[in-house]
């Protein structure tokens, strides 16, 4: 009997055995890839809804110049306050509860 591994799952993206030139960058885009499919095949999700995710995430991990096993809340909050601050960007549209 063959198990079935779930949609997204790392080892479906990632060749075991195999020694990649920049495996931090090859995890992360294996994650992003798996995470895609989560969301098209498991939460049904429109391609545009997909692609806006995935590139707030990219932002995020270029903003940080990190990988997400070492973010942390403090970087997300200084990505959140160069978000307004920085590129004026309303807080409705960073995710930041609006407040009068």
């Amino acid at each position: 009997m063959t198990i079935q591994k779930p949609p997204g799952a790392a080892s479906l993206f990632l060749v075991a055995g195999v020694a990649f030139l920049d495996e931090e960058e090859s995890v992360f885009n294996a994650m992003l890839e798996g995470w895609s499919d989560q969301q098209r095949g498991g939460r049904y999700l429109k391609e545009s809804t997909v692609r806006t995710s995935l590139n707030i995430v990219s932002n995020f991990q270029q903003f940080t110049n990190d990988w997400p096993w070492n973010w942390s809340a403090a970087g997300f909050d200084e990505w959140m306050t160069h978000l307004v601050a920085i590129r004026h960007l309303a807080p409705s549209t960073t995710g930041l509860p609006y407040q009068k």
